[in-house]
């Protein structure tokens, strides 16, 4: 199976969940924090992991391979049969950061971005705070990171995506994710058997 084969409104022998959301708002840490929380498999990011053997800040032609690496991160987690999948960030990441960064993006990546799309987007908060990263480029100020938050909160939305929010410090950033999934689950639930009744 690969990510292409399964999206929100295909296969449903699997759920992939999402951890999503601008600079400094501790998606690694959330990401694993659930992936030994739930017992499922999880993704690094293609962008962090690109950055680091770079050694400088992404330029735009740099967009191109860090979208083709994201696709090969998130294909090679998927089809060992797990349940669940938890990735530190997808495809939409670096469809926003393109935007945001160069306002543009390569014309394939978006439509690729809708057919890959997960079943849950844990939405991060900017209220963790700031810490400084060599490669990092301009969310620095309270402004531009709300600006950010906003931009990622209105393409997931624009694009169909199930989004949650997730906010608090330490522990309770991990609770506040895992009750998202515990409740996003359950509506799912319900969803699937109001449609069993009816048919």
């Amino acid at each position: 199976m690969t990510a292409t084969q399964h999206n929100a409104s295909g296969d449903e022998s699997c759920i992939r969940i999402v951890v999503s959301g601008s600079e400094c708002t501790g998606k690694t840490v959330l990401t694993r924090a659930l992936s030994a929380q739930l017992g499922a498999p999880f993704s690094t990011e293609s962008a962090r992991d690109y950055v680091s053997e770079l050694g400088r800040a992404v330029q735009f032609p740099d967009v191109e391979p860090i979208a083709r690496r994201q696709i090969e991160i998130e294909d090679a987690l998927l089809g060992d049969g797990s349940r669940m999948y938890i990735f530190d960030t997808d495809l939409f990441s670096t469809l926003i950061y393109s935007r945001l960064y160069f306002g543009r993006c390569p014309g394939w990546i978006e439509p690729l971005c809708r057919a890959r799309r997960a079943d849950l987007y844990l939405l991060c908060g900017i209220d963790l705070p700031w810490v400084k990263d060599d490669f990092q480029r301009g969310q620095d100020t309270p402004t531009k990171r709300q600006h950010a938050h906003d931009l990622f909160a209105n393409v997931l939305n624009e694009n169909g995506c199930s989004v949650r929010a997730v906010s608090g410090l330490n522990d309770n950033r991990l609770q506040c994710a895992i009750s998202a999934i515990e409740t996003w689950l359950s509506s799912r639930t319900a969803a699937v058997d109001r449609t069993s009744e009816s048919s």
